[in-house]
């Protein structure tokens, strides 16, 4: 089965079973559709990246944190990646 990685800053392709190792980026990409097909059978999902460490670059003010956090994620020195762990496409 063929699957196509496509999102506005990464394409792949890959044939399954396999192995993709998702890049870590600076600053937020775009979510991640994931399409497989056989020709008879299809499916696809749509992968959001997350944050792997927040770096906040205020300082700390109590009961502001989560503030704080959100401006640590939007910051483009902030590291994102897909996932490390595995991925499942349900195809019918």
């Amino acid at each position: 089965m063929r699957c196509v990685l496509a999102s506005e800053e990464v394409t792949a392709t890959v044939e399954t079973p396999g192995k993709v190792a998702f890049p870590t980026m600076r600053g937020r990409p775009s979510p991640m559709r994931i399409t497989c097909s056989d020709g008879t059978y299809r499916g696809s999902i749509l992968l959001h990246p997350g944050v792997t460490g927040v770096q906040i670059l205020a300082p700390y003010v109590p009961g502001g944190s989560s503030a704080a956090m959100k401006a640590g994620a939007d910051h483009p020195a902030t590291l994102w990646v897909y996932t490390k762990a595995p991925v499942w496409v349900t195809v019918r």
